[in-house]
Formats: C-alpha cells, structure tokens, sequence
C-alpha cells in the first residue's frame, strides 16, 4: 500500500495529513490554489485505499473524511496482527531447537499457493533444477534452491486432484509419472475454478461401464445447425477406429438434436434414440457430470495463469486431452486412452497451460545476427502432429512447433496491453496544461520475428466493437478537422461531395469534361417533370487515377444516378451492365496468342451503353449545372 501510494506521489498527504482553514474567503489567490491542490491530492489518496480495502474493512473506514484520517485507522487495526506474527515466529522456531533455528527460518505466508522453507530435510522430494529469487516487500531477495515437485504434476494435468495423480503412479497406467504425495496447501486455481456446494447423498442409478464409455471427444461449433454435420463426421471416425457400430445415443431435446435430418439420419442408420424428459438433465448424468469436470478444468486453467476468457476454447480443449490421460472411477487401472487404444498414454510431454514457451526459429527465416527463438504462450496440444500450440500475444497468431523450450513456473501478463497511439489526441477538459512535454513511454514487449518451424498460422482471438462505439469515435475524427495541423495528413485525398469538389479548380474541371460528354452523346433532353412522376436523384463521384508509380494521372469525375430510390417491377424491369463477358475477353486473348497479334490496352474516357430506353426515366439535374428556364 505504502508503494502504491508513493507511486503517486500522495504518501506525504497520507502520514501527515494538512490543515483546513476555517474559511476560503480570508485567502489570497496562490493559497486558494495551493489549498485546492493539496484537497485533489486528499481524495486522490482516499480513492486509492478505498479501492484497495475489502468489504469488511471498508466499514471501519466508511466514516473518515479525509486519507490522514483513514490511514490512521487501518494502522490502529493492524498492530495487533502484527504483534500475534511476530510470536507465532517465535514459537516455530523455538519448538525446533536452538541449533535448528540458527540455520534454517520460516518464512509465514497464510495466504499463498506456495510455502517456503529453509531446511532441505523436511522435503520427501526436492526439485533442484528449478531456480529463481524470492523477493520480498522490503525489496529484499534470496535465492530458490529448489521446489517440491507434486505442485507441477498437478498443474501439469489441469489441475487435477492429488488422489487421482496418486492412482495414477500407483497402478502405472502412465508412463513418465513419479510418486505424488498430497501436499497441505491450497491451489487458488481450484479454487476459482473447481469449488462447488456439499454433494447430496443419494441412491445409486446405473451407469454404464464398458470400458470405451469414458473416451470424450469435443468439436467447436460457431452455430447450433452445425452439430449434424459433427456428429457425422463423430461416427465415421469412433466406428472406424473401434471396429463397433453406434447403436444408441442418448441427449437432451435441444433443436439442433430433434431437426428432421437428424431423425432420418438414424432411422437410415439403425441408431436407437434415447431422450431426456424437457427440464431433466440428470437423466443423462454421464454426460452432465462430464461437461462440469471438463469446464472446472478449463476455468482453473485459465485462473490460474491469469488468462483472458477468449482462450475458453483452447483451455477446454486441453482440458479434454488431459481428461483421457486421467484416471476415472467407471475404468479399473486404465485410462481412457489407454482402454480405447489399447496402448499406456506418455505424459513425458505435459506442460503447464498458459505458461512461457521459447520456439525455435529455422535458419531459412531468419539471419545470423537475429534471435533464434521467440516468446510464445503455450495453448495446447496439437492433434494432427506431435507438436504445441503456442500462441504469440503480440502478432495474435498461433503456431505448431516441437522445438519449444518451458518456463513452467513464467506466465504472460495479459494486463500489460500495449499502448492505443490514437489518431487524433483529445485532451481532458480538466486536465491542466503542463509546461513541459513528456514523451510517452511504451511497455516493453517481446522482440518480434518470424514464426517457428512446421509452424501453422491461424488467427488469435480478437475484440469486438460495438457499431455505437464506431461512430462515437467517427464523430470526434469529425468535429476536430478544425485543427490546423492535421491538414497535411488529407493531401491528395477525394473529396466525398459536390461541396468539397468545387472549392477545388481540377475537381471542376473534370466535372466540366463529364457534362460536356454527357450532352455530346445527347445521354438526356431537358423537360419538365409530368404530374405523378418521381425523379430518380443523381450524385457526383470522384476519383483520382494514379500510374504504377503512384503519381496522379488524372482527375476523374462520373454522375451517376442513385438507382437504389427505384423499386423492382414498379420502376423497371431488368437490369444491364455494361461490361463484356469474360468469355469474350479469353477468346480474344487467345487468338492473339494464336496468331502471333500485338494487344493495345487503352482507357476510355467515357463509357455509355449502346442500347434504346423503351421507359421514360426522369433525373434531377446535377447542382450548379442545372437550367434556370427547367422546372423539376
């Protein structure tokens, strides 16, 4: 807290507070605004530590009105806890024996994931491999000379329970897996993700128990109408591998199980179908009871490493692999794997979810002075090869690569995001004014290179706006155009209306060429528009023409008519473009090549349809061209 508010600049307001003067009016103008001052840094502090208070404490601090006042509190709350550490300290080391407590001291954190310790005789199993320092909150630091190994098993396969790690290196239906002890902590992770209500005694129901009943499969749809289409692809994939035929599933009345092709499909097949009552789903409690296992591994995954919800899909698709490498009461000493294959699973190649990988980048993507790896996020496993999906937080691109090397206990942090350099600056209206410019400093993100080898590129997640947050920002950009300074990044550019173009003496002449070709070809006649007819509007276009240097050829103007006011089969009939047919073009083409012809490519300036108009069309006439003597 203290390093919180050093940070900005409001601990002297907090440990020494400030005086308030009976009234303002006795002041003169630089005390007014000093006063002013020191009150923004009081709240400005009073608004750090309700924020960084829980609710129980908040109660005893509802009532101070200014951060002196409150930090006064919090420090006659807390003496006595410190004072009840300091002698539980004491009695620790003291039940240990003088000798014992001169060479090795506890470190007491009642609320972390992790316990240290100071004598290497109390660990059954030691990790020597893993280093590191520890730093404390007085910046002090020392040394990791190692850590128990259970902690990482247990990250290892999604969190899963100690008894089961312990089945599993019991029985040997693993390869690779060491003996795990049950160690007295608490995961968070489990907790944020796992914790659930006291189970309800009840009657025993029948389950099924062969054992390809526990093998799990999961497929993502982005709609419900998808799901025929995967459960077909399901069975060709299950009845090929196992040598059996599906005779009977069973699910809930969802839509996208009871549509007509999906009934036709397993009468045609001999597929039993077996329904849950509406508003029942214990009826299909296998089911039901995997689902909640599979989301509980997914969300402790994802707590765990402080990962964004948008990796849901990846997490929940890792958490299936584990599942069929982990042990399940309805198998006996085997895996689901393992009694659908009929081969012992390895999990030499486990890694924690979410934490640090460094790919390897191939020689042929990369020079001799550039890195030869890159930072990554490991998101799972691949199914199609024996590689890891890692995902890179910077170019949101996930690649497949087997040359990775783990930083298991590392993870990314997902709040560093990297800075929004905006278009335009808006300031603060209550923002004062400073009198020297600092130039903003951007978070230090991993160097960027090119992917890892056999790497398979796919898009990352990605945020969505809303279209109201879209043209917020677009009337901002708007209304700030009267900046002078920002005149310089619209040079060149088209302009969107009539208005813009006329104030512009090239614009005008290329709408002066299009007028002129237009009463050449004698495109319309002037006339006056019948009672009970509607004129179709007309609007200008404008486009700048440039070479393949990118220099300006030509300025380009076209009046078209804005055929969207005309209704099908009320204001006409059929619809022409006036394009040749590619066929057309290949044969000329070709014929060329054939005869040995030269081709000339020009541009026509003007371009009409050679046809008759059998219906009278009426148009407005185009602004500043229009007659005086016509009335429309």
């Amino acid at each position: 807290m203290k390093a919180l508010l050093g940070s900005q600049d409001v601990r002297d307001i907090v440990s020494n507070g400030y005086e308030e003067p009976e009234s303002d009016a006795a002041l003169n103008q630089a005390q007014r605004e000093t006063l002013q001052n020191t009150r923004k840094k009081d709240q400005k502090a009073l608004t750090i530590i309700h924020q960084a208070i829980d609710d129980n404490n908040f109660e005893k601090i509802s009532g101070a009105t200014t951060a002196y006042q409150t930090w006064q509190i919090l420090e006659n709350t807390y003496k006595g806890v410190d004072r009840v550490k300091k002698v539980r300290l004491k009695k620790l080391r003291a039940c240990k024996g003088a000798e014992t407590c001169e060479n090795s001291a506890w470190y007491l954190d009642s609320g972390a994931s992790n316990h240290m310790c100071g004598s290497k005789s109390m660990f059954i199993e030691l990790d020597e491999s893993v280093g590191g320092d520890i730093v404390f909150g007085d910046a002090t630091k020392i040394p990791v000379k190692g850590k128990d190994p259970n902690w990482i098993w247990h990250l290892r396969f999604g969190h899963l329970n100690f008894d089961g790690l312990r089945l599993l290196a019991r029985k040997n239906m693993v390869k690779g897996l060491p003996y795990v002890k049950l160690p007295d902590q608490l995961c968070e992770g489990c907790l944020h993700g796992k914790q659930s209500r006291k189970s309800f005694p009840q009657e025993s129901s029948w389950r099924a128990r062969r054992p390809l009943d526990r093998k799990t499969w999961v497929y993502f749809v982005k709609e419900k109408s998808e799901v025929f289409g995967m459960f077909k692809r399901f069975k060709a994939l299950v009845e090929k591998e196992s040598g059996y035929y599906i005779k009977a599933l069973r699910s809930d009345r969802g839509g996208e199980f009871t549509s007509n092709e999906f009934k036709t499909f397993c009468v045609e097949n001999g597929i039993r179908r077996t329904m849950t009552v509406p508003f029942t789903p214990q009826q299909n409690g296998v089911v039901e009871r995997k689902n909640r296992t599979i989301l509980n591994m997914a969300r402790s995954m994802l707590k765990c490493k402080k990962m964004p919800k948008e990796f849901w899909a990846q997490a929940v698709e890792c958490a299936v692999y584990l599942s069929n490498r982990s042990p399940t009461r309805s198998l006996w000493n085997k895996t689901p794997q393992q009694a659908w294959t009929g081969r012992k699973p390895s999990i030499g190649h486990l890694r924690v979810f979410g934490c640090m990988a460094y790919a390897h980048i191939p020689d042929q993507k990369r020079s001799k002075l550039d890195d030869k790896s890159e930072k990554y996020v490991f998101v799972g496993y691949d199914a199609s090869s024996k590689g890891y999906k890692l995902y890179n937080p910077v170019t949101k691109k996930t690649i497949v690569s087997r040359d990775v090397v783990f930083d298991e206990e590392a993870s990314w942090n997902w709040n560093d995001e990297p800075e929004d350099y905006k278009f335009l600056c808006f300031p603060d209206e209550h923002d004062e004014p400073s009198d020297i410019a600092s130039p903003p400093t951007s978070p230090i993100t991993p160097q960027q290179s090119t992917s890892s080898s056999s790497a398979s590129s796919s898009e990352g997640p990605r945020g969505m706006r809303s279209l109201q947050d879209i043209y917020d920002e677009t009337e901002e950009l708007s209304q700030s155009f009267n900046n002078l300074t920002l005149f310089c990044l619209f040079a060149d550019s088209e302009p969107l209306n009539f208005e813009e173009a006329s104030q512009n003496d090239k614009w005008k002449i290329a709408m002066d060429e299009e007028i002129k070709a237009i009463k050449k070809n004698d495109t319309w006649e002037l006339s006056t528009l019948p009672n009970g007819k509607k004129a179709v509007g007309v609007k200008w276009v404008f486009k700048i023409k440039r070479n393949e240097k990118g220099e300006v050829e030509r300025y380009k103007a076209r009046l078209v008519a804005k055929g969207y006011s005309q209704r099908k089969s009320i204001d006409y009939d059929e619809v022409f473009a006036p394009i040749a047919r590619l066929e057309t073009i290949r044969l000329l083409i070709a014929l060329a090549a054939q005869n040995n012809w030269e081709i000339f490519q020009m541009d026509a300036k003007s371009a009409f349809l050679n046809g008759y108009l059998e219906e009278e069309v009426y148009l407005e006439q185009s602004p500043s061209y229009s007659s005086k003597r016509i009335k429309f």
